[in-house]
Parts: structure tokens; C-alpha cells; sequence
């Protein structure tokens, strides 16, 4: 997995290019219009997301791509799920607590929460994460389980 920084650093050295960028795929995602649904999107802190959207809705049949944007200060809820989800820091710092372990991250880190370990984020500033899961998966082999809802 890997990210281009286009809309907000490194554009100069693409600009160098004679490559032209590509807006007519069902996976690109421009920033701008990411931040604009995130501004749009209900507003949940303390969720086990924060604020979060699905991009692709899903991306693919086995896997699904949300971008989460975490408030300053505020922890998430713990989330335990028979889903894996990896979680790749695009703007902001903060940690990650997954099993009890807490792991500090920042812009350009990759987290991952392997199924059925329990996981909270706090946010040190407004910080945007990619969330990639394998729920679809597990939802349509019936092992999708969430701690706390029947």
C-alpha cells in the first residue's frame, strides 16, 4: 500500500514529469474531495472511527477503504472485531493502543490491528487515517463478529 502526495507536497517533482495524473479510476481519491465529504460526514469522536467514509463503497469484493479523521485529544472507543484492519497515518500524529500495546504515529506510519484485538485511537492533532479491512470478507463467509453488538 502507498500513497502519492500530490495535492499537498512533493507536486514540484511530479510537475518535472511528462506523466499526466489520473482522476477516472474507481481507486483515486483526491484529497480535496475526501476532505470535503469528511467536512460533510456526521461527526462522531468518540466512536471507534471518529469521523469516518467509505471510499469505493467497497472498493472490492474483499476488502473495503475508509478514511477516518480523528479530533485532537479525544479518544476513540475500543474496538475488538474478527476483522484484520490496518490503518495508514495521511496527515497528523497520535498513538494507537492494540492489545494494550501503545504505538506513537505519524504522517506516512502504518499500523495494523489483527483480528480480535481490542484497539483505540487518540489523536494529538486533527489527524486523517486510511482504514483497509477485510470485513467485507468476513461478513460474507458469516465470521464477521464485533464485540458488543449481537
Amino acid at each position: 500500500m502507498f500513497f502519492e502526495p500530490m495535492e499537498e507536497e512533493g507536486h514540484e517533482a511530479f510537475e518535472k514529469t511528462s506523466a499526466t495524473p489520473t482522476t477516472d479510476s474507481p481507486f483515486v481519491f483526491t484529497l480535496k474531495d475526501t476532505l470535503k465529504r469528511l467536512d460533510a460526514a456526521p461527526a462522531d469522536p468518540t466512536g471507534p472511527f471518529g469521523t469516518q467514509i467509505e471510499l469505493g463503497a467497497p472498493a472490492l469484493d474483499t476488502t473495503a477503504l475508509f478514511m477516518m479523521r480523528l479530533a485532537p485529544g479525544k479518544r476513540t472507543a475500543t474496538h475488538r472485531t474478527t476483522a484484520n484492519n490496518i490503518f495508514a497515518v495521511v496527515r497528523g500524529s497520535g498513538a494507537t493502543t492494540i492489545d494494550g500495546e501503545r504505538y506513537a504515529w505519524k504522517r506516512g506510519d502504518v499500523m495494523a490491528a489483527p483480528a480480535w484485538r481490542p484497539h483505540f485511537h487518540e489523536a494529538s492533532d486533527d489527524a486523517i487515517l486510511l482504514r483497509v479491512t477485510d470485513a467485507p470478507v468476513m461478513q460474507r463467509l458469516g465470521f464477521h463478529r464485533v464485540e458488543g453488538q449481537a
